[in-house]
């Protein structure tokens, strides 16, 4: 295909490999060069043979500044005198070494002195100067890319971009460089960008015509090309690039047209010549190709090629002496080519030239042992001579070459039964036929990987895994049935097989984005996200619409509490794929999180719809219901949950919850009790019976539901502060201090567990209780609560983390009471306004926050929670209504 040449100038418009230096003064004034002061720094003397005009001489005699020696170098640029003009540009950087202009200059004159490292360090230095400028990050983005430096020069585009999204000349470089390493889709997404900032731009479009054949639309690409060779008749280049996909695509008599128009419009492009008369003999239009066959020969004489096609041409008209002539010139001048032995051959054998026939035919088969063709003439030249024997030889080479020509076809006209059966939904038929061609063509791995599809299809999972092996034994270079593999072995959790699988494929075509989205999603399994990220980013550079890698990326975003990050991945997955049903349910639980929980609940109850039998649907948007305070709508779908898996401890663990924070404790500890039983090592159902049995007064058997928490959470400070709650309660004090010691080895600033501990060893270690009170104090003042108040809120929080709601309440009420008029009397409104949403009691909660508002008028925790508690009344009173009605 062809490479469009590339430009290192800063400019958009200028479709060159670089900036002629006649150019530098413009480039200059495009810096925006400022008024330069001499430095302390003297400038070198100009040698004899680098003399500046009068003027410009005076200038430097009376002002010697950088801004005088830029304006000397320019000069010298238009000259062509380049080494004085880098002279020029050194002295203006030695005067002002700090200017990013005078390293710019000199940079670029470096490049048209071909001194790259030497440019790549000036462009730097301006950038250092001046990190914005982006003249010089794209032309350090040029040179990196010149130099084979192609991650550096993509870096350097990227960063152009973030400054100027709209630079057509970052768009088409950073598009030119991704392509260079095939990395097509992107860069046709950043060539359709430069297009359409650039319509008029040939160049451009031309480029992105080339990248999305190589991406494999041949329609979509021959479109913009046609409609470019329209607006463009004369655009030499568009019609010859244009001819070579019709050739590759074997349109043959379109290929031949387009060539004649690049001969047309430059008679002298020989290349294109060449190629017309190959596209005109492919079709058999002999005629046409002769006039063009003959005027290659008189203006390349010397050129093999040119006597073997005119040649051809004559032989296909019949004119088998002037044929014989311009064959034996081909062969002369290029023994080794198959094709001029054998039309050599066939024509000396029609010239009654058996002897001289039978050496160029042998010779064609040797080149070429599977040319029919070239057997067929020579078993019938050996006849002719009265070889019998070794004309049957011939024969028999012959017939084999036929079988398999034969063999070759059966199977595409059998392949292409096999794809209209895939087609059109009949799986099971179309692994039928593939297994009649593998029956032809026991070794041929494409088919065995296209069986194992139509098995997958056909819900046959061990035959297309067994499918698949074989095709990935046939052909190790084959990278879509390892990533196969790969994918159904990560599906089923075997790691370690998914891995190796994944990794033959990506090694055999780093390019197969799947492969490293899969292998991406192992590396998150092991808890490698870095790593993981890196390679889900890289795949999508390569394929922006691969909506797998927007979900899975996005998810792992949210893993990491990124979550405005994470809904820009996932709005992208929506967009490509705006029905799945993980991407929905991701992007709903992560719009809850980020607030917006009309947003997220509305998606929510979306995949419910979609999916109504599935249960973690209904849990997942039972959780956003509860964090929106709408606890009753909560239950109804934690209930729904629970009745659609009842063996699922996610589900009775969830009800169970919901339960508790309404106050209905009895009815919850069934719930939490079945969790206990069917996920032994969850830790969160025994946690919460662990509640209600304090709250009921039953201490022992919350000391060993608590035990068991602490057993399978070792770094939970609050179960730990709980457990020794419960010891203390049933005297067990040796215990209960053992406990609280470990809840404040995980939380020092647990103040609750430090009084507590304080009281406890009192008696028998005075002086430690002491120190331990002493502490408590000094944690309070490094925490700004001088007043009982501030204490008791801060203690309310811990309350609440430990579920504990009641005590919660009483403490921030008692806080309000004490504090009066103090500094932190709006957040304990806020506080226990939010709290008692979260319960259920949205007048209280409401009067509570619209307290705190009052203090705290742009609070955005208050603002979202009261447009939640209107909501949820409104919500009450419809249903109320219709009650009565």
């Amino acid at each position: 295909m062809i490479k469009r040449t590339k430009y290192t100038d800063g400019s958009s418009s200028m479709p060159r490999r670089h900036a002629p230096l006649s150019h530098i003064q413009t480039l200059l004034l495009y810096c925006g060069l400022a008024v330069l002061s001499v430095s302390a720094a003297p400038a070198a003397q100009l040698s004899e043979a680098c003399k500046p005009p009068a003027a410009l001489a005076t200038a430097i005699a009376s002002t010697p500044s950088a801004k005088v020696y830029d304006a000397v170098g320019a000069w010298f640029a238009d000259q062509g005198k380049l080494k004085c003009a880098v002279a020029a540009f050194e002295s203006a950087v030695r005067l002002e070494p700090g200017s990013a202009e005078a390293h710019y200059n000199l940079g670029v004159a470096r490049v048209h002195l071909n001194e790259l490292p030497s440019a790549i360090n000036e462009f730097r230095l301006a950038l250092k100067a001046k990190p914005d400028m982006l003249q010089a990050r794209n032309s350090l983005g040029a040179v990196l890319t010149e130099l084979g430096h192609t991650d550096e020069a993509k870096l350097e585009f990227e960063s152009t971009l973030k400054i100027d999204p709209n630079s057509v000349f970052t768009l088409d470089h950073l598009a030119q460089l991704l392509a260079s390493g095939r990395h097509y889709k992107l860069a046709i997404q950043y060539w359709k960008q430069a297009l359409a900032l650039q319509p008029a731009s040939t160049d451009i479009a031309l480029s992105l015509a080339i990248a999305i054949y190589q991406d494999g639309d041949a329609k979509e690409s021959i479109r913009i090309l046609n409609e470019l060779t329209k607006a463009h008749a004369d655009l030499k280049l568009a019609h010859f690039t244009l001819g070579n996909i019709f050739a590759q695509e074997s349109r043959f008599r379109e290929a031949a047209d387009e060539y004649g128009q690049v001969v047309r419009l430059d008679p002298a492009n020989h290349e294109a010549l060449l190629a017309m008369i190959k596209a005109l003999t492919t079709v058999s239009a002999f005629p046409e190709a002769l006039k063009p066959a003959q005027e290659y020969v008189r203006l390349k004489p010397a050129d093999p090629e040119g006597h073997l096609l005119l040649g051809s041409v004559h032989r296909g008209l019949g004119e088998y002496d002037k044929a014989e002539l311009e064959l034996e010139r081909a062969v002369a001048g290029n023994p080794g080519n198959s094709q001029a032995q054998y039309e050599l051959g066939f024509v000396l054998a029609r010239n009654n030239k058996p002897k001289q026939a039978l050496p160029h035919l042998e010779k064609a088969v040797a080149l070429k042992p599977t040319d029919t063709a070239a057997m067929f003439q020579l078993s019938a030249v050996r006849r002719t001579l009265g070889d019998s024997q070794r004309a049957g030889e011939a024969a028999e080479q012959f017939r084999k070459g036929k079988q398999l020509e034969f063999k070759v076809s059966q199977l595409a006209a059998r392949g292409n039964q096999a794809n209209e059966f895939l087609q059109s939904g009949k799986p099971a038929q179309a692994a039928e036929v593939y297994r009649q061609m593998l029956e032809i063509d026991p070794q041929n791995a494409r088919t065995q990987y296209n069986l194992a599809l139509a098995l997958d299809a056909a819900h046959d999972p061990a035959g297309a895994r067994s499918a698949l092996e074989q095709a990935a034994r046939l052909d190790p270079k084959m990278a879509e049935a390892p990533a196969e593999l790969g994918r159904l072995d990560l599906a089923a959790g075997n790691l370690a097989s998914a891995q190796k699988w994944l990794d033959v494929a990506v090694e055999a075509d780093p390019q197969l984005v799947s492969a490293r989205g899969n292998l991406a999603m192992i590396y998150a399994l092991k808890g490698d996200n870095a790593r993981a990220k890196k390679l889900l980013q890289q795949a999508l550079e390569d394929d922006p619409n691969y909506a797998q890698g927007h979900l899975n990326l996005g998810l792992m975003l949210a893993q990491e509490q990124s979550f405005a990050s994470a809904e820009t991945e996932l709005d992208k997955a929506l967009r490509l794929a705006p029905t799945d049903l993980p991407t929905l349910s991701a992007m709903g639980k992560v719009q809850a999180r980020l607030g917006k929980s009309a947003e997220g609940n509305a998606l929510l109850r979306k995949v419910v719809t979609i999916a109504p039998d599935s249960a973690a649907a209904h849990l997942d948007l039972a959780i956003a219901l509860a964090g929106s305070y709408d606890l009753p709508g909560a239950l109804t779908e934690t209930a729904e949950a629970v009745r659609l898996a009842p063996q699922s401890a996610a589900a009775h663990f969830n009800h169970g919850r919901i339960l508790l924070d309404l106050g209905r404790d009895s009815e919850a500890r069934p719930d939490f009790e079945t969790a206990c039983r069917l996920a032994p090592q969850m830790a969160e159902p025994h946690y919460f019976l662990a509640v209600i049995e304090k709250q009921a007064g039953h201490f022992d058997r919350a000391i060993g539901l608590l035990q068991t928490v602490v057993k399978l959470q070792p770094r939970n400070g609050t179960a730990w502060y709980s457990l020794g709650q419960s010891l203390d309660h049933e005297s067990q004090t040796e215990q209960a201090i053992k406990a609280w010691k470990q809840a404040l080895a995980l939380e020092p600033e647990n103040s609750q567990a430090l009084w507590s501990l304080a009281r406890a060893v009192r008696p028998s270690d005075p002086a430690e209780a002491a120190r331990l009170t002493a502490r408590y104090t000094e944690l309070q003042k490094q925490r700004q609560i001088a007043d009982r108040a501030a204490t008791l809120g801060n203690d309310s929080v811990a309350s609440a983390q430990a579920h504990e709601w009641q005590q919660a309440i009483g403490q921030l009420k008692e806080a309000i009471e004490v504090c009066g008029d103090c500094a932190v009397k709006a957040d304990l409104h806020k506080k226990l306004g939010l709290l008692d949403c979260q319960l259920g009691d949205i007048e209280n909660g409401e009067k509570a926050l619209l307290l705190a508002r009052a203090s705290l008028p742009s609070d955005p925790d208050i603002e979202r929670a009261l447009l939640l508690v209107a909501k949820t009344k409104t919500q009450r009173a419809q249903t109320q209504s219709g009650k009565a009605h």
